[in-house]
């Protein structure tokens, strides 16, 4: 059974490298939403739907953390082929 790297105990790919490195850069507040997006990245949501989801569950108006956020997901998208 696949799981997201989120809840997963297995070696990690480079986009999933990316997104634990902007994960752990988030202000505590964020990381439970941050959570059900990665679980959103890996069912197969698109990086802009599933960032905008998040910028408007959380309020999240940091540009440079954003960015990040959506670096990883982009790589994330790639990695699964979409």
């Amino acid at each position: 059974m696949s799981g997201s790297f989120i809840d997963a105990m297995r070696p990690l790919t480079p986009g999933e490298r990316l997104a634990w490195s902007a994960y752990i850069s988030l202000p505590y507040e964020h990381w439970r939403a941050a959570r059900e997006m990665f679980r959103r990245a890996h069912d197969g949501w698109d990086a802009q739907s599933n960032l905008r989801s998040f910028v408007a569950h959380t309020d999240a108006t940091d540009e440079k953390m954003t960015a990040s956020l959506g670096t990883a997901l982009k790589a994330l998208e790639k990695e699964r082929g979409a």
